[in-house]
């Protein structure tokens, strides 16, 4: 799938009448560039294309897996989930992303990091489910790569006091509000 239908499926996963929780799986593959740097950028797209048909070989049921463009993969979960479901569904994923993969005559593995969020049907939306994820998978990748991050309310906090000081720093500094 792409963004677009992604993004209505969640929409329409998140509404009021609808199961919940949601689980939202968010992957990014780790130093592509490396590979596309080493072998172009068209063995750098073959290796995407054969990791997202190993990935749908992988999923049964109405899960849907979309491609947001470049390295970045996202899986919501059908039906109701929890975080240990979802947890356990990203275990299953990054195992199939570390799997070899044949580019360019040569065998390649790249590791993937993995955010997983939960969303709740009439409270969150989709653009805070896909950021939520996203969140996590940074954190993820902040620890090295190849590993799973799971959205908390520590992350919302931190994130809200980074974005806080993002926001109004630079009023601070042109009012002399800023002092060391």
């Amino acid at each position: 799938a792409n963004r677009r239908s992604l993004i209505d499926h969640l929409v329409e996963r998140l509404r009021p009448d609808q199961l919940g929780p949601v689980g939202l799986i968010f992957m990014d593959v780790d130093r592509l560039k490396a590979l596309n740097s080493f072998f172009g950028h068209a063995a750098g797209d073959q290796y995407l294309q054969t990791l997202a048909a190993r990935l749908h070989q992988r999923l049964q049921g109405n899960h849907l897996l979309a491609r947001l463009g470049g390295d970045e993969f996202v899986l919501v979960m059908a039906g109701s989930t929890d975080e240990v479901a979802a947890r356990t569904m990203a275990e299953e994923l990054r195992a199939v992303a570390n799997e070899p993969i044949q580019v360019g005559g040569e065998e390649v593995s790249r590791a993937v990091s993995i955010g997983v969020a939960l969303g709740f049907p009439g409270l969150s939306t989709a653009s805070e489910l896909m950021d939520q994820a996203d969140q996590a998978m940074l954190e993820a990748k902040s620890r090295g790569g190849n590993e799973i991050g799971v959205f908390s309310a520590q992350m919302r906090q931190a994130n809200e006091i980074r974005t806080d000081i993002e926001l109004h720093i630079g009023t601070a500094i042109r009012h002399g509000k800023l002092l060391l």
